[in-house]
């Protein structure tokens, strides 16, 4: 990644307190248009993810603007989330499903929440236990087979129980055909914790961010993968971090799908109004305000699509239908 685009993905994290120095030397009709808070104290566990609050913080990107970052180190999501709601963080690197789950009210107490940027794309795996590859599992298809053929307990990891990871391990399941409830054991477990649970068997398989799939970072962080049995590839879907600011908008289909997740798994129990959900937490306008000041490229729809992994195509236009749609699904 190009220095300056490492900068501008990393100073983007704050962009409620970031003010650019052409704009502090004037003043505000209500007066002084210094930072509403010197210290801001952002929460982060430690994946790689959480790269850009960081470092931004370490290079003391923050400084120019007026504030100081104060990163804080969490323990689990559980815990990122009940200090985002009780006000002990300002803000946090944190799981999108994890933060509409507090907004609905469903994992947690209900408070309105902000999203104000992504912060990456891609660097996410679901990894398998080696006593499933012993008995032939390969990938979704065998693991289905095998949970078919032989039957028995098998138990896969998430990080929170309405976060990013459970509902991508949920829906990679059920497209091969295995009810995540039903037909296996779900649990949650803190991402630095995943590997020593893996390696005294708790679970058979889980979905966690990096460096926790693969813990050696570097390779991963330039599109070269190892599936740990035999294959290895380039990828160009690479971890990226800004990707000419097409990694850090907030788009509204983004936060809409993970709403249609959470009603599929039956932690919605009735379809909410999606689109003004999703209006309400992803904060478009001041992402716009602060890409303005960093001259970050936008978008031109708020909307995206995406085909999955099941060669289903999510677009936003009705969620509704897309959520009720399942063949596997909670009723």
């Amino acid at each position: 990644m190009r220095k300056r685009d490492f900068i501008k993905a990393a100073g983007a994290a704050g962009l409620m307190s970031l003010v650019p120095e052409g704009v502090r030397t004037g003043a505000w009709a209500t007066g002084s248009d210094a930072p509403e808070k010197k210290e801001v104290k952002i929460g982060f566990i430690p994946l790689t993810d959480c790269s850009s609050v960081v470092m931004a913080s370490v290079m003391k990107f923050d400084q120019k603007y007026g504030i100081k970052i104060v990163p804080s180190k969490e323990a689990s999501w559980a815990a990122v989330r009940d200090k985002l709601v009780n006000g002990e963080l300002d803000a946090s690197h944190v799981l999108y499903g994890l933060v509409y789950g507090v907004q609905m009210g469903i994992g947690g107490p209900k408070k309105d929440m902000a999203i104000l940027m992504n912060l990456n794309h891609n660097g996410q795996a679901f990894t398998l236990s080696r006593k499933l590859y012993d008995k032939g599992v390969r990938d979704g298809a065998s693991l289905s087979k095998l949970m078919r053929t032989e039957k028995g307990e098998y138990t896969f990891a998430q990080t929170f129980p309405t976060g990013t990871h459970a509902m991508w391990i949920y829906y990679w399941l059920a497209a091969h055909g295995i009810h995540p409830f039903n037909d296996a054991k779900a649990i949650t477990v803190p991402p630095p914790q995943m590997v020593a649970n893996m390696r005294v068997g708790n679970m058979d398989g889980y979905c966690v961010g990096e460096p926790w799939p693969f813990r050696a970072i570097v390779a991963r962080m330039l599109g070269r993968y190892d599936n740990g049995i035999g294959k290895v590839w380039d990828d160009p879907d690479y971890m990226k971090f800004y990707n000419d600011g097409y990694v850090n908008f907030p788009f509204l289909s983004d936060g809409m799908w993970f709403m249609t997740q959470h009603r599929r798994w039956g932690l919605l129990k009735e379809d909410p109004d999606y689109l003004a959900v999703a209006k309400k937490v992803n904060r478009i306008d001041l992402y716009k305000d602060a890409a303005a000041m960093t001259k970050t490229p936008l978008p031109k729809d708020p909307f995206r699509t995406a085909k999955l992994m099941d060669g289903v195509l999510w677009d936003g236009k009705d969620a509704r239908k897309y959520a009720g749609a399942f063949k596997i699904r909670v009723a």
